[in-house]
């Protein structure tokens, strides 16, 4: 689910203003001094590269360009064709007010294809073989590419560090980006700060060497949100979905699906130096089929000295993983207490091998609350279980002391719970079916039923700082187990929150954080820069209920904003039907915050996520372009 970033969920340790000034940096709109054109289908690497029609035929000479010209340039590849190539490093280290971006444009139609960049792959084994390589770059963001079949990486952004010692890449974003086949990451960012990938996709991953599908390694300030990872049948090469490890820091992981991964979906780790990974959320991710566990907190630590701490983990799915729901662990040799201060709570963990275990006892300060824990299909769920200190079963006995698992619910066969101190630990536990709804498909067949024992469950204020739920939607005074919340009624969707499956622009516009503004509900929406009728953004609404609901959707009125029409697709991006019966018009003459507006009806037909599509229609003829802005989206059943 590809959402935009929030700093809802205040860390243990407070997180630096570097994750600020990354939301900055990637929020604000800046013109570039000069764009350079690219055009595989009619251009020339003998032309100036100025405008379309004078374009540059490859990547690289493109790339070359931006180079010899330093920071605040853009370059644009036209879209619909393949580049057969391995372009050289781009080198530009810019500023806030000097940024470099590299974006599609469309030579023709009004949904042309990205750009796609293919390397040579296994055939060719080059060192040099990356889609895109980002070396000690600053403030570029790569955005609209498609990357395919590149022995290395698909788009490295790196520091080029010494033993990941110095940072010297900084406020880089990759977004509404694509990777297939790749031999190591899809994506993968290296000794920096402040670096995002966001609204991307990586599919077969780590191909022919070791890597994850996508890669924060030595990041102070990693976001990796709105991916969709997916590598069915890949080899289990290091082969993590989404992998924050050595010294990343001060983060998060959130509103990604991670499918079908060989070894583990979601991974923090230190890694065998002495950078530890630290202060990091993850948080609602549905991470499903894999062949390991769906998320796991860790340290490889080898012959260091690292720890992995501080570490949240709440609101997630984590649904048929074959390894187990979650796992905490350490590998090598080294000191004690090498994880700690880890807390997961309100997630669902359901049909994995195992519900939550852990490979070695060096940890402490694990806190497992107000989770739902389930596998009907089995004949037990293990809540705690481990590969060390095993009983004649083949689990622990003892689990160590600092561990406090209560107030979760644990349902499925005889069930196993692990003991501490002698004593076991189920007690603390509710041992009851939670009542899914199971209805539609996973998520939503994982939401809980009027009658639930998860329902108001959580009553201290140990999880005080998670104040929505898995569909971003409020848990109020009384919070619910698992990762849902049992709602009934409306249901209001922040725009900040929501997943951007896709937009078009047709002159390169920015989908963007319309905040902070404290006139905006949550202080925050979100804002396409259109400038053309056709453009479009597309949100997706997770697990709706079929029925029939009255939609409404609050903006932010502007003398620069356009008139839009709303369409609701039922399957996920298929066919869509008019929502709207009249188009809206966001213009005003001065800034404004009008109400809520009703627009029309949808009807889902089936539960699952559905699509909302706004498409520019016109605009006022007082307004001085075609702007869009969504607060938030309400639905109420009628």
């Amino acid at each position: 689910m590809k959402r935009t970033p929030s700093l809802q969920y205040p860390r243990l340790s407070p997180l630096t203003g570097l994750i600020a000034s990354l939301i900055l940096a990637a929020s604000t709109i800046t013109t570039h001094a000069t764009i350079f054109y690219v055009n595989g289908s009619g251009g020339s690497d003998g032309n100036n590269g100025l405008s379309p029609t004078s374009a540059f035929a490859t990547v690289d000479r493109g790339i070359l360009q931006l180079n010899n010209a330093g920071p605040g340039n853009t370059l644009l590849i036209a879209g619909n064709h393949t580049y057969v190539e391995i372009p050289r490093a781009l080198t530009v280290a810019g500023t806030s007010s000097t940024p470099t971006l590299i974006d599609a444009y469309n030579t023709g139609g009004n949904q042309a294809l990205n750009p796609k960049i293919q390397g040579q792959g296994n055939t060719g084994q080059l060192s040099n073989d990356f889609g895109l390589h980002l070396q000690n770059c600053k403030f570029v963001t790569v955005r609209n590419i498609q990357v395919y079949n590149n022995y290395q990486y698909g788009i490295a952004v790196d520091g080029d560090s010494v033993n990941h010692t110095t940072i010297a890449s900084t406020d880089n974003v990759v977004e509404f980006c694509s990777s297939d086949n790749t031999g190591k990451s899809g994506i993968a960012a290296h000794d920096g700060s402040n670096i995002t990938i966001r609204y991307s996709t990586v599919t077969h991953a780590v191909q022919w060497q070791s890597q994850e599908c996508i890669t924060m390694n030595n990041i102070t300030g990693p976001w990796v949100y709105g991916c969709t990872v997916s590598t069915p049948g890949t080899p289990a090469n290091g082969g993590e979905g989404i992998d924050f490890k050595v010294g990343s820091n001060s983060g998060a992981m959130h509103d990604n699906v991670v499918n079908g991964i060989q070894r583990l979906n979601l991974y923090v780790d230190s890694g065998s130096l002495t950078q530890s990974a630290h202060d990091i959320d993850i948080y609602r991710n549905l991470s499903i089929a894999g062949g390991g566990c769906g998320i796991d907190v860790a340290t490889e630590i080898g012959s260091g000295t690292t720890v992995t701490s501080n570490v949240r983990i709440f609101n997630n799915v984590v649904s048929g993983n074959g390894g187990g729901g979650l796992s905490f662990g350490v590998s090598g040799n080294g000191p004690s207490h090498l994880v700690n201060n880890v807390h997961a709570y309100h997630n669902t963990i359901d049909s994995c091998h195992d519900g939550v275990y852990f490979t070695n006892s060096s940890f402490t300060n694990l806190t497992l609350q107000y989770n739902i824990i389930t596998n009907p299909s089995a004949q037990k769920v293990y809540l705690l279980t481990g590969w060390n200190n095993v009983n004649d079963s083949g689990y622990p006995s003892n689990m160590p002391s600092g561990i406090v698992a209560f107030n979760n619910v644990v349902y499925g066969g005889t069930g196993w719970e692990g003991q501490q101190n002698g004593t076991h630990v189920a007690a603390s536990n509710i041992h009851s079916d939670p009542l899914y709804s199971g209805t539609g498909t996973v998520p939503a067949t994982l939401r809980i039923q009027s009658g639930s024992p998860a329902i108001g469950l959580d009553t201290d204020t140990n999880a005080a700082f998670v104040t929505d739920d898995f569909r971003a939607q409020s848990r109020g005074s009384s919070r619910d187990a698992g990762a849902f919340q049992s709602i009934s009624g409306t249901l209001v969707f922040e725009a900040e929150k929501l997943d951007v499956p896709n937009y078009y622009t047709a002159h390169n516009g920015a989908v963007r954080n319309l905040g902070p503004d404290s006139n905006l509900s949550n202080s925050d929406g979100i804002i396409m820069d259109s400038a053309d009728v056709g453009d479009y953004l597309t949100f997706a609404l997770p697990a709706i209920s079929n029925g029939r609901y009255n939609v409404y959707v609050k903006w932010k009125g502007g003398n620069n904003r356009g008139k839009f029409s709303l369409a609701g697709s039922i399957s996920g991006g298929g066919t869509y039907t008019n929502i709207t019966t009249s188009d809206q018009d966001e213009y005003s003459s001065g800034m404004s915050y009008p109400a809520e507006v009703f627009v029309g009806q949808f009807f889902p037909g089936s539960t699952s996520d559905k699509w909302f599509k706004f498409t520019i229609t016109g605009k006022n003829a007082s307004s001085s372009s075609y702007g869009l802005t969504i607060d938030y989206i309400k639905l109420v059943p009628f």
